[in-house]
């Protein structure tokens, strides 16, 4: 589960999910408003955990639900506060799993399929190739076209930059 935070017209949200950006994308379609700012943990454990402390500590600004009228960057910073809160209550139990090696290609198309929620069979059926040319992909042993890239990364919710070179310095 990914813990995530998210900018509005009206206000900061902190929330759970399993698939972000479709919850995300179901937020905005649902509110009728666009989403300015996105912030998401990687695959973490206790994230309901996460979430509850991050609530606890934006208390105050609570306008209903998960909406706070915070800044974005103090909920961003509520829920890393939160995870540094859990991992001092029980430092034998990871909160962050491992995670990919963004600086490949492989590593960064792992990322997108997890907060996608989507498995490397469902991205080759959405896109309309086989299991193994997203395989390949994934090992570094075939690149993509550019045209790939593009409905890869529209069908993932990424940039096509950043699924080809990865995150901008």
């Amino acid at each position: 589960m990914h813990v995530y935070a998210i900018e509005a017209p009206h206000g900061v949200k902190v929330g759970v999910s399993g698939n972000p950006t479709a919850r995300i994308r179901a937020i905005q379609s649902q509110g009728g408003f666009k989403v300015s700012r996105v912030w998401m943990t990687p695959s973490i454990n206790n994230a309901y955990g996460v979430e509850l402390r991050a609530h606890d500590a934006m208390a105050s600004v609570r306008t209903v639900g998960e909406w706070f009228s915070e800044s974005f960057d103090t909920a961003v910073n509520a829920v890393v506060s939160a995870i540094d809160q859990i991992k001092l209550i029980d430092p034998d139990q990871p909160v962050i799993k491992s995670l990919p090696d963004e600086s490949t290609l492989g590593g960064r198309l792992a990322v997108a399929l997890s907060r996608a929620g989507m498995s490397q069979r469902k991205l080759a059926q959405q896109i309309g190739v086989s299991d193994g040319a997203v395989s390949h992909w994934m090992s570094g042993r075939y690149e993509m076209s550019i045209s790939q890239y593009k409905r890869v990364a529209s069908e993932l919710g990424v940039s096509p930059g950043w699924l080809a070179f990865g995150p901008e310095n």
